[in-house]
């Protein structure tokens, strides 16, 4: 069982409680947003949806005022910016262009003033366009309505950056918080508490030649009503990452932590944390139908209930190998029984080479008491001094 609760993970585990400060960034090209209104060509300010058509069409709109020529950095002071005008649309960007925030608690840009509210998202990257967002939150995009990517959706044939954002709050039918068809780059960076109606939560990466490199990264406290609670990986898409927390997400369906399917998608994980995600099946990871997915040098532990990663429909590589598992002894395995309070794998898992003492940064269990197949009640619990903080 788990010994922390959702609040402070959320705080603790991600460190939201801090934030950090950007000065403006002067590039080709800037433009300066002055007011947090919504405006749309009409008033004497510069709103952050007159300073994105302002870069859009290359030229000065509402109260904006071009400096210099594209690719265009816009600079949003500290605020909360409310995408609440009549045209009830959110954000689309079609060319180059970068948005810059004064932290990722302090420069707010929001579809509504709640979450689950408003049938748009935040940020829409359709091909050609190319977003680079640093030290923004993102929050409240769409609802049930919304088909990908609450927060941003980052079509085929575009690209999106993302440096010390906080996406917060969002709601689709696919990708609550993230959904990518094209590429991305997400940097030190924390995906919280976004919903899914239909298939994951926290990051969705689908189609082939879709891609995803994460770096720093927080997802937690995602909730999909099937997929994965945290990140899927589908349809020949692929995802990298490094220092990856995939932390207390939730499925009723599927998998609590990561699914990986269809049509040779592949995740390679480094140095992850994968803990205390629930699902009704892989409560950690589900690789299926030709996935392959490699793990190392990471932590799996305190996923509920039952098997934590296993293997779905059709055949897929699982390769999972130099990992802390919760328990000296390693992972529970229902074909070859061993007391262990380890999270549970099933055959298809090569876990060869499990680490035998718990890292600082993972969390460990302990034996409450065996039952007769060998497997061990157990209670779980995050490691003393918490985990990394990606935003700090």
């Amino acid at each position: 069982m788990r010994l922390i609760s959702r609040i402070m993970v959320g705080l603790l585990v991600l460190g939201l409680v801090a934030f950090s400060v950007s000065t403006p960034v002067y590039a080709a090209g800037t433009i300066q947003v002055n007011t947090t209104v919504d405006q749309d060509g009409t008033g004497t300010g510069c709103s952050v949806r007159e300073a994105v058509t302002s870069a859009n069409t290359d030229a000065d709109f509402g109260g904006c005022t071009r400096v210099g020529t594209p690719p265009y950095t816009i600079n949003v002071p500290a605020g909360f910016y409310v995408l609440n005008n009549a045209v009830a649309t959110g954000l689309t960007i079609n060319v180059p262009m970068e948005i810059v925030g004064a932290g990722h608690f302090t420069t707010l840009i929001a579809a509504a003033a709640t979450p689950n509210t408003v049938g748009y998202r935040v940020f829409t990257v359709p091909a050609g366009g190319n977003l680079t967002l640093r030290t923004a939150g993102i929050l409240y995009g769409g609802n049930g309505s919304v088909d990908f990517g609450g927060g941003i959706y980052v079509q085929a044939g575009a690209n999106a950056t993302l440096d010390r954002v906080l996406v917060y709050g969002n709601t689709a039918q696919y990708g609550g918080g993230v959904a990518v068809r094209g590429t991305a780059t997400l940097t030190t960076s924390v995906i919280t508490v976004n919903t899914a109606t239909i298939d994951v939560a926290g990051i969705g990466v689908d189609g082939a030649g879709a891609s995803a490199t994460l770096t720093n990264v927080g997802i937690a406290e995602n909730n999909a009503v099937g997929g994965a609670g945290g990140l899927t990986v589908s349809n020949g898409a692929s995802v990298t990452g490094s220092t990856v927390g995939i932390i207390d997400n939730t499925t009723a369906l599927g998998a609590g932590g990561v699914l990986v399917q269809d049509g040779g998608s592949s995740l390679t994980l480094t140095n992850a944390t994968i803990e205390f995600n629930t699902g009704a099946n892989g409560s950690a990871i589900i690789g299926s139908t030709g996935a392959n997915v490699s793990i190392t040098n990471s932590c799996v532990v305190g996923n509920e209930p039952d098997t934590a990663v296993i293997t779905g429909r059709g055949s897929a590589t699982m390769t999972l190998t130099g990992n802390w598992w919760g328990d000296a002894a390693g992972p529970y395995l229902a074909s070859a029984p061993t007391p262990t309070a380890g999270d549970s794998v099933d055959d298809s898992v090569n876990f060869a080479g499990f680490q035998v003492s718990a890292p600082a940064t993972c969390g460990t269990c302990t034996v409450v008491s065996s039952v007769s197949d060998g497997r061990s009640l157990r209670t779980c619990s995050p490691p003393a001094g918490g985990y990394p903080q990606p935003l700090s």
